[in-house]
């Protein structure tokens, strides 16, 4: 029951209890902070607590919103940022210079975050608003959201938990989806991986990014001129209610069957329509702002609800703020003020504006836009002003029911958790004699990792805009043309690889940020900046932290050795990001260290970014590839059964030379397809060259007498690591390798496309041969057979 006006106000007598009381007490309460931690805010308050202060605290003290656990880790290893970096980490989303177009300067807004617990307990919902909070991070910095891109990881769909893990997989595909397709933001591209370890937690990691031109930048804080005139606090969009209650809390500690119920209300209730309808009203507000002239702060709503986004706008602008609930649009009546305060409902923004024009921007939601009329209760309403040298208060029924002193804001903990190394893979995986090649071929093909996503992708709209260049699956990264009249292209691409993490964290942070920066190399983009998510178990376990510090070591020592790539001197910069603990379930099961990173590049002209397939007979094969690297964490190992040995470590320089010959080559147009050599080996990127989803193969390849290198052709076709296979005109595959060679780039012709779908290699031994068809099959039908 809703408490009266009166108890609202009043103390909820937590001084003075023992810890076992405490923390009785706040379990009758609904509260999930620790007695520890209850005492830490009566410390600092150096009184009691009301509900609606306790219910803040519990979310803004959490994993999810506070990082306590990660926030001095990530201080010290995220690479710097450069003179590019226009907005980094710390903002809902971060911001890199573009280019210029028609005289303005355009940006490129880009967020990465997750949405594990809720699609686990509730795969439709869950999936759906992680969708809907991650466009909503980009579109509040004023920007055009232009394309989203997921980084899932489910269970084993063949396992004992098969049945629920198809469940899962089936609700997070239709919640992405659902969202997507009615927002009308195209979903571009993404990645999924299978393991047993992820059975009680999938992960569902999600990416947006657009384009703002820079002068109309909005940014999450009230601006210094709240100090001189007075300002609004407006919420807009879905009318509050008990939907989300504890959401943030909810992600932040390991899911327990036994609380099924609690966890299913804490996930939220998604409407794509009306969010349309308000992300158009918004731009409407945003030109006013433009033509007229007046500064603001914009947020939208996510983890902690009206007092999460409204706190943290007039924190960043070192202000206060007065918030009047009873002014707050509800759609239950008997909600009381900690969840009016607290409930995480979607589809909602907060603005901060003078006062002067605060009748202009209601009428523009209220009246031309007429949310009212697009969902019960919906709208815009003044809920509070900023005090520019006050604390945070919360009102309701004329009593105060939160009075919150902006340095206990400013000051949420930040712990310093042990950590202790564990056993890692530092001995080589034995190279295996392979003799039956086609079964593995066939094999390899099935593996879920390799196999063909379309039954994923097909239910995306990838063509809504009409900015893609490439379908799905059809180049290594996503390219779409943003701005009108200009032929200004973007990539994007993602990379992870949570085998590889599983044997060594820090190597496979490596080689998560090389294979997305190979992934851009290949379509012919210049990289600009990087965002992460980083998925783990319990920080509270030593070797989940020690798993997370080497991640980040990891990641750092990638960008700062790949910076030659971008465009900055130091580093190539994490401009955005999120960390996800407490995926683990309640018998003890972790997921693996899972960091999924995205990369985002551009290209002078979209028109000649090229794609990943053979297209016709007579194209030559060209393979870019120094020392091939050790078989540990392969899509090879799993399928021989291999010894799990030590994953490839990048080479950087070689990184670094290969990538500027690839991106010479696109800039002499030497080039007609390229793919990078990762998940499978050389040999699932020739079978991948060749395959495509809607018809059987109809091409080849045939190889040359000695083409393979001097080791054994097993480990030559199967290792994962450093490496490019592109195409090249007949006439001009000599000038290629040639041109490579001159810059000291190992590169050698393979062979020739055929027009028979076999692969044909000659080796000492006799040849192999690959008949494509089976291989296609496998490769086709694998997934659909699984989850249709």
């Amino acid at each position: 029951m809703s408490p009266t006006p009166q108890s609202a106000a009043e103390p909820l007598g937590l001084i003075g209890l023992d810890d076992e009381s405490l923390s009785r007490r706040l379990d009758e309460l609904g509260l999930r902070m620790s007695s520890e931690e209850a005492r830490q805010i009566l410390d600092l308050f150096k009184r009691d607590l009301t509900l609606t202060e306790a219910y803040f605290f519990d979310v803004a003290w959490s994993e999810h919103c506070s990082y306590k656990s990660s926030r001095r880790l990530l201080k010290k290893y995220l690479p710097p940022q450069g003179p590019s970096v226009i907005l980094g980490p710390g903002e809902d989303a971060g911001i890199v210079q573009l280019g210029r177009n028609h005289g303005r300067e355009w940006c490129l807004v880009v967020a990465h975050e997750s949405h594990n617990h809720p699609s686990q307990v509730v795969p439709v919902e869950g999936a759906a608003t992680g969708i809907g909070g991650i466009v909503r991070d980009v579109y509040c910095m004023g920007a055009d959201v232009i394309g989203v891109l997921d980084q899932l990881r489910f269970g084993d769909p063949e396992g004992a938990s098969g049945d629920r893990v198809v469940e899962i997989v089936r609700g997070v595909v239709q919640g992405i989806w659902e969202y997507g397709n009615a927002l009308g933001v195209p979903n571009l591209g993404g990645d999924v991986g299978w393991d047993a370890d992820y059975d009680e937690n999938c992960l569902v990691n999600v990416v947006a990014f657009g384009i703002v031109a820079r002068h109309r930048i909005i940014r999450s804080r009230v601006p210094r001129e709240a100090r001189d005139e007075p300002y609004d606090l407006i919420l807009i969009g879905k009318p509050t209610d008990s939907s989300g209650m504890g959401g943030a809390a909810f992600a932040s500690r390991i899911l327990d069957p036994d609380r099924e119920a609690e966890e299913r209300g804490a996930v939220q209730i998604h409407d794509p329509f009306l969010k349309r309808m308000v992300v158009a009203a918004n731009r409407r507000v945003w030109e006013m702002m433009d033509a007229e002239g007046w500064p603001a702060g914009f947020k939208d709503l996510g983890a902690g609800g009206l007092g999460g986004a409204s706190s943290e706008l007039v924190l960043a602008g070192e202000m206060g703020a007065r918030i009047d609930l009873e002014r707050v649009p509800i759609s239950e009546d008997d909600i009381g003020p900690e969840t009016i305060l607290c409930a995480e409902t979607q589809e909602r923004f907060v603005w901060a504006v003078p006062r002067t024009v605060t009748a202009k921007v209601l009428r523009v939601y209220n009246e031309e836009f007429d949310l009212p009329r697009c969902y019960p209760g919906a709208g815009a309403a003044v809920v509070g002003e900023v005090v520019p040298d006050g604390d945070y208060e919360v009102y309701w029924k004329g009593k105060r029911v939160a009075n919150l002193p902006r340095t206990a804001l400013a000051d949420p903990p930040a712990l310093d958790r042990p950590r202790k190394p564990r056993p890692v893979a530092d001995h080589p995986t034995s190279v295996p004699n392979v003799k039956e090649w086609q079964i593995l071929a066939e094999s390899m093909a099935g593996d879920l990792e390799v196999c063909c996503r379309e039954w994923i992708y097909r239910h995306y709209d990838s063509e809504v805009r009409g900015e893609g260049v490439f379908r799905p699956g059809d180049a290594e990264a996503c390219v779409v043309t943003p701005l009108h009249g200009s032929s200004l292209g973007v990539a994007v691409a993602v990379g992870g690889n949570h085998h590889v993490c599983r044997l060594h964290p820090r190597i496979g942070a490596q080689q998560a940020v090389a294979e997305a920066v190979r992934h851009l190399i290949s379509v012919g983009a210049q990289p600009l900046a990087l965002t992460d998510g980083l998925n783990f178990g319990n920080p509270e376990d030593p070797e989940v932290l020690w798993d997370f510090e080497e991640t980040l070591i990891g990641l750092r020592e990638a960008c700062m050795s790949l910076a030659p790539l971008g465009p900055d001197a130091e580093s190539l910069p994490i401009v955005s990001g999120n960390v996800s603990f407490y995926n683990e379930s309640r018998s003890g099961c972790a997921v693996p260290p899972t960091p999924a990173i995205a990369a985002f590049g551009r290209l002078d002209s979209a028109q000649t970014a090229i794609p990943n397939r053979a297209w016709a007979a007579g194209q030559e094969l060209v393979l870019i590839r120094g020392k091939p690297g050790a078989l540990g964490g392969s899509a090879a190992a799993r399928h021989l059964g291999l010894e799990l040995g030590k994953p490839w470590s990048p080479d950087w320089a070689l990184e670094i030379k290969m990538a500027e010959g690839i991106l010479k080559a696109h800039r002499h147009e030497l080039l007609l397809a390229a793919r990078d050599i990762s998940h499978g080996g050389l040999i699932m990127a020739l079978c991948e060259l060749l395959m495509l989803e809607d018809h059987p193969p109809r091409l080849g390849i045939r190889m040359r007498e000695g083409c393979h290198e001097p080791c054994l052709p097993s480990e030559w076709l199967l290792a994962e690591g450093t490496g490019y296979l592109v195409l090249a005109d007949a006439s001009e595959w000599h000038d290629l390798v040639k041109m490579l060679r001159d810059d000291g780039i190992p590169a050698h012709g393979l062979g020739q496309v055929i027009k028979e779908p076999n692969i044909e290699i000659p080796t000492a031994g006799g040849l192999i041969r690959i008949d494509l068809n089976p291989v296609w099959q496998r490769w086709r039908q694998r997934l659909g057979d699984l989850l249709a």
